[in-house]
């Protein structure tokens, strides 16, 4: 079985673009840290972007309980 290692660079905050920065800033104040997923995702802002708003729509607007939610993700 052949093992997948992501080669995306994390990209942290003193290292950001001005669009990075302002998604990872965001990321921070919504989960108290910044998760190496969302340092690997923001090398595409748009696709962290994308990921953070479909996110919170979810856990806002469905009717799924808090526990139903995390077995969906």
């Amino acid at each position: 079985m052949n093992n997948y290692k992501m080669k995306a660079p994390l990209v942290e905050v003193p290292n950001a673009n001005q669009k990075q920065k302002e998604l990872l800033s965001l990321a921070k104040k919504e989960n108290k840290m910044i998760p190496n997923m969302y340092k690997a995702m923001v090398n595409l802002p748009a696709l962290l972007d994308s990921y953070m708003y479909g996110y919170k729509k979810f856990r806002e607007g469905g009717d799924f309980s808090s526990a139903e939610q995390e077995v969906v993700f």
